[in-house]
């Protein structure tokens, strides 16, 4: 069953979308922005501008269910299980899932240097921002917990509330232009409260790290204790490393003098948020303090999809791989209703735990900066412009990952030993936002 969060004129920008192989049980949150371009409305120097409003328009969701894996790493073992959204703070599944929003952006022209890290080549229009606290990169300090526990009203939001997203409602004005991207920058904090059977959400942890077999230091959150208090989950602060997203249109977004524009922003949270019980894995970004439970939350990607206010957004999703593959790639793709061509306006991939996985997955995502599409065979590529996955759309069919790139393939359990690897796929389900 499907249960989709349908958007009207509402909030902010950019992806994470996803798919939850063959069981086709999946949730999709729905923020969209809405850009009004007035005849009458310019700004101090006589730019003609439009009206930008950050809102959003959920309906009450309910939970998906559980779907438990037995993990084994090594000589360790333990459950790794999916986690649903629910309201009930006795039940299993996550009750808040809160971010903090730095800036939302489109722009003209952007390149990428180094890293995932951009330049601004023309010019951009800001749609929200709050740049009160200092970004936290590579090493958060007990300074920067200190500063994240404080930061409450005004910069953390509920991305499941209605109530906490309706307070991003604010007019901005944005200069009229085409657009070719869209961005949204968080802080790589979040903080959720969440039980998973004996296993609860705790206050008070603090940032640590591991460092792998590559020399590369992970950073996660670790609490003394993750056992269920008396009284329930606690909210726990969680430093989940990057949280930033960038999307180049393959169709730009064109912002004209009169125009009433919906920018829809969706995310897909179905699949992505998990525990792992027992003796298992010393993985995920909030652990335990002997590292043997947890939880793992993705880095959260957020798609922008713009239309006219008389137009909706459509959605084709991709399972790649089934049940039997070591993980599976779920891809959504938006388009215009109106586009005849259907050009993708908005796309995100990341990589999903099955069955025969035999290590977790930390939500690994598939660095997709943009698409292109010759005929119905549509490469994405990573901000390098490294290929990283193609397939054709609106068939079944066999797609191929590239495993060397910079694009996240080489995490993959199919791609191990490979430079490239192949993953069947079923004609896609189709959809309105």
């Amino acid at each position: 069953m499907f249960d989709i969060v349908v958007s009207s004129p509402l909030s902010l920008l950019e992806t994470i979308l996803n798919l939850n192989g063959g069981l086709m049980n999946f949730r999709i949150s729905i923020l969209a922005l809405l850009v009004v371009s007035s005849c009458g409305s310019k700004d101090s120097d006589d730019t003609k501008t439009g009206n930008v409003t950050l809102n959003l328009l959920p309906v009450a969701p309910s939970a998906l269910g559980l779907s438990d894996f037995s993990m084994v790493d090594g000589t360790r073992a333990g459950t790794f299980r999916d986690l649903s959204y629910t309201a009930d703070t006795t039940a299993n599944g996550f009750n808040s899932l809160k971010m903090y929003f730095r800036e939302v952006k489109m722009c003209t022209s952007l390149s990428f240097p180094s890293g995932t890290g951009y330049t601004v080549d023309g010019t951009c229009a800001t749609v929200y921002s709050n740049m009160t606290d200092n970004y936290t990169t590579d090493a958060p300090t007990a300074a920067d917990r200190t500063t994240m526990t404080s930061a409450g009203d005004g910069k953390f939001y509920d991305v499941m509330s209605k109530t906490e997203l309706a307070k991003l409602n604010n007019g901005l004005a944005i200069p009229v232009g085409t657009y070719k991207y869209g961005i949204v920058e968080t802080h790589p904090w979040v903080k959720m409260k969440a039980r998973s059977g004996s296993l609860c959400t705790r206050s008070g942890s603090s940032e640590t790290y591991d460092t792998g077999g590559d020399g590369v230091k992970t950073y996660y959150s670790k609490a003394d204790s993750l056992e269920c208090p008396t009284a329930g989950a606690e909210e726990s602060l969680i430093y989940i490393t990057n949280a930033n997203t960038t999307f180049a249109f393959l169709k730009p977004f064109e912002v004209k003098e009169g125009d009433n524009v919906i920018l829809d922003l969706a995310f897909n949270l179905n699949g992505e948020i998990k525990s792992v019980e027992g003796n298992a894995l010393g993985r995920g970004v909030l652990r335990n303090a002997s590292k043997e439970s947890g939880f793992y939350i993705p880095m959260i990607k957020m798609s922008p999809a713009p239309r006219l206010t008389a137009e909706s957004t459509k959605t084709e999703v991709y399972t790649l791989g089934t049940s039997a593959s070591k993980e599976q790639i779920r891809i959504v793709i938006y388009y215009n209703s109106a586009d005849t061509t259907k050009a993708i306006q908005a796309l995100n991939a990341t990589v999903l735990t099955t069955a025969s996985s035999t290590i977790p997955k930390d939500n690994t995502p598939i660095y997709s900066y943009k698409a292109t599409q010759t005929g119905q065979v549509v490469k994405l590529s990573s901000w390098d412009s490294s290929d990283v996955i193609e397939f054709t759309r609106g068939a079944a069919g066999t797609a191929t990952i590239y495993c060397t790139g910079t694009g996240g393939g080489k995490a993959l359990e199919e791609c191990s030993g490979k430079t490239t690897t192949t993953l069947t796929y079923a004609a896609p389900t189709t959809g309105t936002l």
